[in-house]
């Protein structure tokens, strides 16, 4: 998702076209359904191979359940470099992204 950002390209985001949950819900689409996440984060559950990234499922909620909730008040999220920013265009946030 970030690839093209991180070459100096523009991306453009909602909620449906995202293509993973985790980068929605960065991008301020809503928060995670509890008794998925923490799994997915950690060891997994059934079938399902986790993520490792947490020890635990616990670990894995704590986490989640300490980061700010972010709603979108739009549509869309777009993500460019501010050079490309136009003069009728006003960014609502700067976040500085490293290019590959």
């Amino acid at each position: 998702m970030m690839d093209a950002v991180s070459k100096g390209k523009t991306a453009v985001f909602d909620e449906k076209t995202t293509g993973c949950r985790g980068g929605a819900v960065g991008l301020g689409f809503g928060r995670y359904e509890p008794g998925f996440i923490e799994h997915f984060l950690s060891k997994g559950k059934g079938h399902q191979e986790g993520e490792h990234y947490k020890q635990t499922p616990q670990l894995a909620k704590q986490f989640i359940d300490g980061m700010p909730e972010i709603n979108v008040p739009t549509r869309y999220v777009v993500l460019k470099p501010l050079e490309e920013v136009q003069a009728n265009e006003t960014p609502k946030a700067n976040q500085k992204i490293p290019k590959h």
